[in-house]
């Protein structure tokens, strides 16, 4: 987690890799937001994800190859039709029961072997969706906190410090759309207003950080 913590000023080397199944993924903290690197058995693809895009709270899920799920459900219903008609005494090879019993069990491990969980943090497209806890839960937990402080001081950056002719009402307005859209939470809405309104009474162009 340590060294996660420490690249926060050296945003080229805050990276995240994560390997799951057929996928390897490369989560890259950038200039406004998180560049990710995604390679798959035929494909691969880069996309950038902004900040404005990235939750402030998350989201668990977890979900299987639907392909492997279906394989499964037919495999192991060819495996007990056999033995049903095994049992009938109808006129079916022994090792046909065997085959498809076989096969339903590969299936039934490769469908649990493909299950994975997701930490989901999307509050515009395309989100940030990570393994969770690839390649370690504090590895994981430690990018996502990185994660955190860069987007707030770009957010902070770009809505609220250097808008000296803006209002506090303006300023105001542009925290209640961070915290609308689900980027900063409402602690942190609490926390940035009251900042606005304490500088807004000694100073015209008020710096908020979140650090």
């Amino acid at each position: 987690m340590k060294k996660v913590i420490e690249n926060i000023n050296s945003q080229a080397d805050c990276k995240l890799y994560q390997r799951c199944f057929l996928t390897q993924n490369t989560y890259t903290l950038a200039e406004g937001g998180i560049l990710v690197n995604e390679k798959r058995a035929f494909s691969s693809k880069k996309y950038m994800v902004p900040f404005e895009n990235i939750a402030a709270e998350r989201t668990e899920i977890s979900y299987s190859s639907a392909i492997w799920f279906w394989a499964m459900l037919i495999l192991w219903s060819l495996s007990i039709l056999t033995l049903v008609l095994l049992f009938l005494g109808k006129d079916v090879d022994s090792l046909a029961y065997a085959f498809w019993g076989f096969l339903a069990v590969i299936a039934t491990i490769i469908y649990l072997y493909s299950r994975t969980s997701h930490v989901i943090l999307v509050a515009g497209q395309p989100g940030l969706i990570l393994h969770k806890n690839v390649p370690s839960k504090e590895e994981m937990e430690a990018f996502i906190e990185t994660v955190n402080i860069a987007k707030k001081n770009y957010l902070t950056q770009h809505y609220l410090i250097g808008t000296s002719d803006a209002s506090k009402a303006d300023a105001i307005h542009k925290l209640s759309w961070l915290k609308e859209h689900g980027i900063i939470t409402q602690s942190d809405f609490d926390i940035l207003k009251r900042d606005i309104v304490d500088s807004a009474k000694g100073e015209s162009n008020p710096r908020i950080s979140f650090n």
